[in-house]
């Protein structure tokens, strides 16, 4: 059993919370009987606390005796509760994870013509590599570097962002924005095959069963090797 925190009660007990992030609580018991077994068992101390309380005789008035079997039946509520050692548990729910692959292979060294009116505005939105040349490389680095990586630096603000490479090896340990970017700036593509497929096998591998909220893979399209991302 478990549900959202109310936000007042984040306030009152001091958890403090990120854009995106949040806390569950949960109940934690030990019981071992079965349900139907915990069901019947309830079903018969209610019966037998308050028949017993309503047959005795005395001066008591009918709502004097109900109140005392409330009593003694949250007694009993009470000791069920310490035998199955009930807690409350506050866990804190962090961002989801969004993965950015990269295709760093040899096919993104690539310039390829465009039209003169979109061959200016990749002259105006993406520096020139080593190469001097707008290759399909440069226009993905751009597109994270460009402007101290403010499109990176925003998806941060609602996601985990791991960074990743198509080539196994070149798999980004980077945690923040900057570090992020200094590896892509010092990275040239040097794979000889595209394995779109395998690469996105491997990227939910790495994440041990953590389902991402998306895989952004910035690539050519081409799957040379391996199974396909259809497969």
């Amino acid at each position: 059993m478990s549900a959202p925190l109310p936000t007042w009660i984040e306030r009152l007990l001091g958890i403090q919370t990120g854009p995106g992030e949040g806390a569950v609580w949960r109940l934690d018991h030990t019981w071992t009987w079965p349900p139907w077994v915990t069901l019947v068992f309830v079903v018969l101390a209610v019966v037998f606390v308050v028949g017993t309380y309503l047959r005795e005789s005395g001066r008591a008035r009918r709502g004097v005796r109900l109140m005392l079997a409330a009593i003694r039946l949250t007694l009993i509520a009470l000791v069920l509760a310490m035998l199955a050692q009930l807690a409350l548990a506050i866990q804190r729910t962090g961002l989801p994870v969004l993965a950015v692959l990269v295709d760093d292979t040899l096919s993104m060294t690539i310039a390829d013509r465009y039209e003169e009116s979109t061959q200016r505005q990749i002259a105006r939105q993406v520096e020139a590599g080593r190469s001097g040349r707008a290759t399909r490389w440069e226009l993905a680095r751009s597109l994270l570097c460009q402007r101290d990586g403010r499109l990176l630096e925003t998806l941060s603000h609602r996601y985990r962002l791991r960074l990743y490479y198509l080539t196994g090896p070149r798999l980004s340990q980077a945690e923040d924005v900057p570090q992020m970017i200094e590896g892509l700036q010092a990275a040239e593509p040097v794979g000889e095959q595209t394995r779109l497929g395998e690469s996105v096998r491997r990227v939910l591998d790495d994440l041990r069963g953590t389902t991402p909220a998306a895989i952004v893979l910035l690539s050519d399209g081409v799957n040379t090797a391996g199974p396909a991302l259809a497969d």
